[in-house]
């Protein structure tokens, strides 16, 4: 039989950004990216980024997640792979003190580790449970946080997957994403194609875009909700219950 039919694999599923993170690295990556191009060429081609930030938030604002996410991510076809990673490694790796990236009058957080959810995932990992991000981030700056700063492996680490070509060997981002679109639905559909037929035992997001996602959670397993309650700033994480099935549990 297929070991992953086992009703009791301890699975753990999560959401990245303003969940595992707090911040987002999609947006801290982009603008970041903007901010490159203006002192050197960050395409092969030399074009700049076709959105500017304004109009990147113009969009999400008509459009919404499903499609803004997945513009976002091929908004950056033409950049090489290695640039997507090194970026990733500079905001990732910048001092808890530093100021957000500003852009056109923004400004942006700088993610950083949620410590909280940091000690769940060591103490979950001790317990030897599986386990996984699913995030509407470029796949690999997800790969790069979940291994660098979670002690996640990059196969257990999912996000938009965009299409690559080769120029002079080195990989680079193409126009197309060639997976599900990882919000909403797209979560369940990794979730159960890639990860499990079983449920997750624990389950953590932050966005009415999880909560399809959080939904596959065995009825007595926990799902964790983070809302920032904005009079706190970014300061404070706070459990919400989200509006989930009722026959579930969660805190």
């Amino acid at each position: 039989s297929n070991p992953h039919d086992a009703p009791n694999e301890k699975i753990a599923v999560f959401d990245l950004d303003n969940t595992l993170l707090i911040g987002d690295i999609g947006n801290a990556l982009y603008v970041k990216l903007k901010n490159k191009e203006k002192q050197q060429a960050i395409t092969i081609s030399d074009e700049k980024l076709p959105f500017s930030w304004s109009g990147y938030l113009d969009f999400l604002e008509k459009n919404g997640k499903e499609i803004a996410y997945e513009r976002m991510v091929t908004a950056m076809a033409g950049v090489p792979l290695n640039t997507i990673t090194e970026t990733t490694a500079e905001i990732m790796n910048l001092p808890t003190n530093s100021p957000p990236l500003t852009i056109e009058n923004h400004s942006v957080p700088i993610p950083r580790v949620n410590p909280t959810m940091l000690t769940l995932t060591t103490y979950l990992n001790s317990l030897n449970y599986k386990l996984y991000i699913i995030s509407a981030s470029i796949q690999p700056a997800v790969q790069y946080i979940a291994e660098n700063f979670f002690n996640i492996p990059p196969s257990h680490a999912f996000g938009m997957v965009p299409s690559y070509t080769t120029h002079n060997n080195e990989k680079i981002l193409g126009n197309k994403i060639t997976g599900p679109i990882t919000v909403t639905e797209g979560k369940v559909k990794i979730y159960k194609t890639t990860i499990s037929q079983s449920p997750p035992l624990i389950s953590a997001g932050d966005s009415p875009t999880d909560i399809p996602m959080l939904n596959l959670t065995t009825p007595k397993g926990l799902i964790i909700y983070l809302k920032k309650k904005e009079a706190f700033g970014d300061q404070g994480l706070f459990l919400e219950e989200p509006p989930l099935d009722p026959a579930r549990t969660f805190v």
